[in-house]
């Protein structure tokens, strides 16, 4: 009968850890890869068509218009990335809370 010292143990017990953790670990990034990857046409998520004309002028009209000043979070247009400053008039999409040059927007 061979005996054991508690450093031959405490090795393999931490053996033992880097092994799951090493499985834990390249599980988690299979599940991640093949959640991400499709793998066939028919498993992609159906998009809609992107519209080729954007909002109508009844659905513009619909976002608040806002100054600079106003606008609590981010000053920056969406669309030119432009600062949004103080005294320019801003379209805000609520939810979301972007927001965009009037001038942007509405051409």
């Amino acid at each position: 009968m061979q005996v054991k010292t508690k450093t031959e143990e405490g090795n393999a017990a931490g053996s033992i850890l880097v092994m799951t953790k090493l499985v834990l670990v390249m599980g988690y990034r299979c599940h991640l890869w093949l959640s991400t990857t499709p793998h066939s046409p028919d498993d992609r998520i159906p998009v809609e068509p992107v519209s080729e004309r954007g909002l109508s002028s009844s659905d513009l009209e619909k976002l608040p218009k806002i100054t600079g000043k106003e606008l609590l979070m981010d000053t920056e247009c969406a669309i030119c990335l432009d600062e949004i400053e103080n005294e320019q008039l801003a379209r805000l999409v609520h939810g979301c809370n972007h927001a965009f040059h009037v001038e942007c927007v509405d051409t």
